[in-house]
């Protein structure tokens, strides 16, 4: 992450992936179709990069762990710890 870009709020980096995905298609679908005011507006947009962000980082994370997983060249697959 970029020194300027804000860290993501504690309240979104705790939820699973299935919660941060399912309440960034429900502010697409408000923005989408409501008309708001430009406040309200700001607030979900910038709510809704932090929980693309934070979706972001989940599938990141998932995609180095099937990569450690399946990674070794071999016919079976070889388990090793994973760091974040």
């Amino acid at each position: 992450m970029a020194e300027t870009e804000k860290k993501i709020p504690q309240d979104i980096a705790a939820l699973p992936f299935e919660t941060a995905i399912a309440e960034l298609e429900n502010i697409a679908a408000t923005l989408e179709n409501e008309q708001l005011p430009l406040t309200k507006t700001f607030e979900m947009f910038e709510r809704g990069s932090y929980l693309a962000a934070h979706c972001r980082e989940q599938i990141t994370a998932l995609e180095k762990r099937v990569e450690i997983l399946t990674g070794n060249n071999q016919d079976s697959p070889q388990w090793q710890e994973f760091k974040q």
